[in-house]
């Protein structure tokens, strides 16, 4: 978006352009706590501790934003990692409908990492570096929507909001 004009000066016409289509994507993606995601693995690698590691391709996330609509896209996103086998923090059930309905996936076994809003846009998401996963075409990006299950249920919700107060991350 470049440099703001200098006092007393309107924006360009490019930069009001610019800057009002950030602000309309940033308000479009709901990014609200509760939305889950498919975050792929290297995205997970630059942001969880060292060592982490995984043999799978993608990982669900889960935003714990709380507040207002983003104004910008670099605003930062709070998301917890899910994964099915360790049995720490608390469960939301259906995450994917290959493993169906009931299959749990547990969340906050890791502390939350962020992620740029534009980060969890498709249509201006950085495209990952790794190829693209067969069979999923959203997979070029390292953050994408989850079309299964794009929210928590209302339960979920309360459980995840305990676990949230009880750590401090809401207040």
């Amino acid at each position: 978006m470049g440099r703001p004009p200098p006092e007393g000066e309107p924006p360009s016409m490019a930069a009001a352009r610019a800057a009002r289509l950030a602000a309309a994507l940033a308000r479009c993606v709901d990014v609200s706590a509760g939305t889950l995601w498919r975050v792929r693995e290297d995205a997970w690698v630059q942001r969880l501790e060292k060592g982490y590691r995984s043999t799978r391709s993608w990982h669900p996330g889960l935003s714990l934003r709380q507040g207002r609509p983003p104004a910008s896209l670099y605003e930062q996103v709070p998301m917890l990692h899910g994964s099915s086998g360790s049995g720490h923090g608390f469960v939301v059930r259906g995450v994917t409908r290959q493993l169906g309905p009931a299959h749990a996936t547990h969340f906050g076994h890791f502390a939350p990492v962020s992620f740029a809003v534009v980060d969890l846009v498709g249509v201006a998401a950085l495209a990952s570096e790794a190829p693209p996963l067969a069979g999923f075409g959203l997979d070029r990006y390292a953050v994408t929507v989850n079309h299964d299950k794009p929210r928590v249920t209302a339960d979920e919700y309360r459980c995840m909001e305990s676990w949230a107060r009880q750590r401090r991350f809401w207040s």
